[in-house]
């Protein structure tokens, strides 16, 4: 089972490589607001949300998806983690 930081990696890296295309170049912090800076949209969480179930093998919960959950890569990590047990 991975840790926080192996977590925070994954996600990072799809991120990155599969939601930042119009901002490539750009460092992606742990408490970067996602959202806000336009680096995930509302399609980008439903692509998110599917890599991490697959990835993880947990099940995103519709009333898990709120701007909170998916707000930095921090808070994925910690929504991660809870539905991990």
């Amino acid at each position: 089972m991975e840790n926080a930081v192996d977590i925070e990696s994954k996600v990072r890296e799809y991120i990155v490589r599969n939601l930042m295309l119009k901002h490539s170049g750009t460092e992606l912090s742990l408490d970067q607001p996602l959202l806000e800076s336009g680096i995930m949209t509302s399609f980008g969480i439903v692509e998110l949300v599917t890599y991490i179930e697959q990835t993880f093998g947990i099940t995103i919960d519709d009333y898990d998806v709120v701007p909170e959950n998916f707000q930095t890569v921090r808070a994925i990590t910690q929504l991660v983690q809870t539905k991990r047990g």
